[in-house]
């Protein structure tokens, strides 16, 4: 029985490092270097059309059902427009270091799953996946 027991605690602690390192290494600002946006067989890159994607992450503890801050700051450089819109939220990382949650309101706010593809020191891949279409980030740390 303590067997079981030690084994169920060492599989619990491990998820929970597993997403503070996740929490941990996004920690800071992130340029993204290609947003592709696909709907249905349609397929753009936002960036090579002129707009810029900056993510600031901030780092925080992680525990059951908490949220970190974030902000998305969007700069629509396409032609004809010139906008900057900057979108704060909260976020927290699940499922071992692999999913992200956005919302934007601690109660009652609309949730967000985004696939963590690949988390590096320096590189980062999220997939938003919404309506049947879906949102590609290739990032890198500034």
């Amino acid at each position: 029985m303590r067997r079981i027991l030690f084994f169920v605690i060492t599989i619990v602690v491990f998820s929970c490092d597993k997403n503070q390192k996740a929490v941990k290494r996004l920690d800071g600002n992130w340029k993204a270097i290609e947003v592709i946006e696909t709907n249905g067989a349609l397929a753009e890159d936002l960036v090579s059309q002129g707009m810029l994607f900056t993510f600031n992450f901030s780092n925080c503890k992680l525990k059951n059902d908490e949220f970190c801050e974030y902000s998305l700051t969007t700069t629509d450089n396409t032609v004809g427009v010139n906008a900057t819109t900057i979108e704060k939220g909260f976020y927290k990382v699940v499922n071992d270091g692999n999913t992200m949650i956005t919302t934007d309101a601690l109660t009652n706010g609309s949730e967000i799953t985004i696939d963590i593809v690949e988390l590096k020191k320096n590189s980062a891949i999220l997939l938003k996946r919404i309506n049947g279409g879906s949102t590609k980030y290739t990032l890198i740390k500034l």
